[in-house]
């Protein structure tokens, strides 16, 4: 019997994006206290979104794994991976939360 698996998954950060766009999703922003460690789109100003999720945290607590906000159409998760929080905005479906905190994980991961 062979040792290698029978299928082997590989994701391409591409493929990832591309489905996440595909959700909704505009912008992502991974950040710990001392900086932004990653960033969607690359050079898009996300100070308001970092200034919207402390703001947020501070006000209702941080105890679930992750946190859905809506404003109008657009909304904002947010959720834990280790140290670092992670937000993620855009006009999301509700339905779709899991699986963009899933695809979101595998990207910054």
């Amino acid at each position: 019997m062979s040792s290698k698996p029978v299928l082997e998954v590989f994701a391409e950060d591409e493929d990832v994006l591309k489905s996440l766009k595909s959700l909704g999703v505009s912008r992502i922003v991974a950040f710990n206290s001392d900086k932004i460690l990653y960033q969607y789109p690359p050079k898009v100003e996300v100070s308001d979104l970092l200034a919207y999720v402390r703001s947020t945290l501070t006000v209702l607590g941080y105890s679930d794994p992750w946190l859905a906000l809506k404003q109008g159409s657009k909304s904002v998760l947010i959720f834990k991976r280790g140290d670092l929080l992670v937000a993620v905005e855009g006009v999301i479906n509700p339905a779709d939360f899991d699986v963009i905190v899933m695809l979101v994980s595998l990207l910054i991961s």
